[in-house]
């Protein structure tokens, strides 16, 4: 997973997986070098949409994990 581009179905790029973290409950992928800069998102069904072969990995991330006003570049 280390490396591929993360894409969501509200907030468009995260960023690239840069790090897999494994905890009892589920792994939590952090997310860097995207507009919100460092992201930790857990990997569950309710956030990980598809997990495509080639291309982003498509997620639909919880309310509270990013705000517009993180955003690098605002």
């Amino acid at each position: 997973m280390i490396g591929r581009k993360v894409q969501d179905s509200r907030y468009g790029y995260l960023g690239v997986v840069t790090e897999v973290i494994c905890t009892p409950a589920n792994d939590v992928w952090t997310i860097d070098e995207g507009p919100f800069g460092e992201l930790l998102i857990p990997v569950i069904d309710e956030v990980i949409d598809s997990i495509p072969d080639d291309g982003p990995i498509h997620t639909s991330i919880m309310d509270g994990i990013v705000t517009e006003s993180e955003r690098e570049d605002a």
